[in-house]
């Protein structure tokens, strides 16, 4: 994934971040995965997509100063229940709405997603469960959290290209 655009700028109405060119809509809606993910494409974009520490640092920064306490990143996550224990592993292949970035979590952070709170193991079907991804600050620390995909949460969509 590169971080500046093409020629090294990021594209109008995209705000250059650590390296990072990210749109932040000016209504700040609250809005389903699907819905997220339709919004970021229908301006050639995904949602912001983490995938290097320098980037969970950067997120970190900008929610802290937004205040805002939670936000969908890209990618979806299966979990699997196991013994009252739930473990995560990429998503896969799915039919629902959005390209392969806004459906890809950066395998090398999967070992740092938990279940939300809101869910427990029995919770979580014999053949598992794909649950979106959230980056949530606590104690001003960013945390990715495996929460269903139909919650309402704030979003930013990061250029592609």
């Amino acid at each position: 994934m590169s971080h500046l655009g093409k020629g090294g700028c990021c594209k109008q109405g995209y705000k250059n971040q650590s390296g990072w060119c990210l749109k932040f809509l000016l209504d700040n809606p609250k809005l389903s995965w699907s819905e997220a993910v339709d919004t970021c494409e229908s301006k050639g974009a995904s949602i912001a997509y983490v995938d290097t520490a320098e980037k969970i640092a950067t997120l970190q920064k900008l929610m802290v100063s937004r205040g805002w306490y939670y936000m969908y990143v890209a990618g979806k996550v299966k979990a699997v229940a196991t013994n009252g224990f739930v473990t995560f592993k990429p998503a896969g292949n799915s039919t629902e709405t959005g390209s392969d970035i806004n459906r890809h979590f950066h395998v090398a952070f999967l070992e740092r997603v938990t279940l939300t709170s809101d869910l427990t193991a029995k919770d979580i079907p014999k053949e598992g469960k794909e649950l979106s991804v959230m980056a949530e600050i606590i104690k001003g620390k960013v945390h990715f959290k495996a929460v269903p995909s139909c919650w309402g949460m704030k979003f930013v969509c990061e250029q592609i290209g």
